[in-house]
């Protein structure tokens, strides 16, 4: 079942709003600061939030994940158009949202990817995969059959996890001494951190996952992304899309340059019923 949400709900929402006022300010705040302006925040301060907050969202410890669980996907939609595709987040946005919302225990993001492989086999071939955010994983709470998982430290960095087929593909097998050694990935070498279960495929067909740096550079700064995401204890589905149509709109009041047609509604869905990208 899916929520979606109109201007009337969020009116009404309005005071449960207001006790998180605080927190609303400062992203008006950060919203009305000027292009050049944001541009010297984005390379200090911001860098410094990021990096503390993926820190948490990295090293969260949540309990164990069920089919009960609130594990949902995060859509944005063109404003008036519920069956217009999942339009996604950049970068810069999914940080704002992190930063200021309060109905999700964990967020993450994620962004299919193509690689050619070389091995060290020396068999090439093409997977799929994606690149995520650094507690991705944990908002499944899954752990490696073998090595780590992410660290806020790997943002950027050319650090890789299979999954288990793939691990099984270029081992001959499955060898776990190939941890810490190199795969070269579209003629960039990566360091195998970790090998998944292979109950764990999100999303849908990965065969390998790297980490998306803590600021993407200026190229990708436009690049959709996916986000999934568990909701807080006793935070309802309606209650977390009110929360993010909020900052939506008033991100929207605070750039007037966007146009009408360029604003989106926020959807909430549990994750297996959406087609993820």
């Amino acid at each position: 079942m899916r929520y979606d949400f109109g201007r009337a709900v969020f009116t009404a929402a309005r005071t449960s709003w207001t006790r998180r006022r605080g927190a609303r300010a400062a992203l008006l705040l950060a919203a009305a600061v000027s292009a050049s302006t944001a541009s010297l925040l984005l390379a200090g301060a911001a860098d410094v939030t990021v990096a503390a907050a993926s820190s948490r969202e990295a090293a969260r410890v949540l309990p164990p994940a069920k089919p009960e669980d609130n594990i949902v996907a995060i859509e944005r939609r063109p404003a008036g158009c519920g069956d217009c595709p999942d339009a996604g987040i950049t970068f810069e946005r999914y940080r704002l949202w992190a930063a200021n919302a309060k109905s999700f225990a964990g967020m993450g993001i994620y962004r299919k990817e193509r690689a050619l492989l070389l091995p060290p086999n020396g068999m090439s071939h093409r997977a799929d995969g994606a690149a995520v955010s650094a507690g991705l994983f944990q908002i499944f709470n899954v752990k490696p059959r073998y090595g780590r998982l992410f660290a806020p430290a790997d943002g950027g960095n050319n650090v890789v996890i299979l999954s288990q087929k793939l691990f099984q593909r270029i081992t001959s097998g499955g060898d776990p001494a190939i941890l810490n050694r190199y795969l070269q990935m579209n003629d960039r070498p990566f360091v195998i951190a970790g090998v998944m279960p292979a109950s764990f495929q999100f999303p849908k067909n990965a065969e390998f996952w790297i980490s998306t740096p803590p600021q993407p550079p200026v190229r990708d700064e436009q690049l959709p992304y996916s986000i999934v995401a568990r909701l807080a204890d006793g935070v309802t589905a309606e209650q977390a899309a009110v929360e993010l149509q909020e900052i939506e709109r008033a991100i929207d009041e605070d750039t007037p340059q966007t146009a009408a047609s360029q604003r989106y509604t926020v959807t909430i869905a549990p994750y297996d019923e959406v087609k993820v990208r």
